[in-house]
């Protein structure tokens, strides 16, 4: 059985596409997103995430993981199918582990970073029961995704084909 095979026993999601993002800012993360693969205007659900937090002695520790299907844990939404000004949203559902809930604040931006100005780009900020009064903004544009999460910004997109 495969990845997808499971989430989609595990999630109640129909066939999608399984991403895989790596990030780098103190953590190294794994983030299993599933992009439904039979419609252009499908929610991407958000079905985990896999942490490494490396500390300065030399120690590892994995808070903040969680995967759907697992301990109750339901999939969330990392960009609904149609971008509603005003819409909230939980972005991950692991309770006391994860609970991201996302807000739209603008649409139809444009953007420039060290990749590129980018058109018609969306602004979001998200927020956490489990850090009351924390926010966390990102900026998503279409064909490219996240091109901000502040402070961090996108600096070049490189296109290749994993077979």
């Amino acid at each position: 059985m495969n990845v997808a095979q499971l989430f989609s026993l595990r999630c109640g999601v129909g066939s999608y596409f399984i991403v895989r993002v790596l990030v780098a800012i103190a953590a190294l993360a794994c983030l299993l997103i599933a992009v439904p693969a039979a419609q252009a205007q499908s929610d991407v659900y958000y079905f985990g995430e896999d942490t490494d937090i490396f500390h300065p002695d030399g120690t590892a520790t994995h808070d903040g993981s969680w995967i759907a299907g697992k301990n109750g844990v339901k999939p969330g939404i990392v960009m609904p199918g149609w971008f509603l000004l005003g819409a909230r949203y939980f972005q991950e559902q692991a309770p006391g582990v994860a609970m991201d809930r996302a807000e739209h604040v603008e649409m139809g931006l444009m953007v420039a970073t060290a990749a590129g100005t980018f058109q018609d780009c969306v602004f979001i900020v998200e927020t956490t029961p489990l850090e009351p009064g924390a926010t966390s903004e990102k900026t998503y544009c279409p064909g490219v995704g996240l091109v901000s999460d502040a402070p961090v910004q996108l600096i070049k997109i490189e296109r290749r084909r994993d077979d």
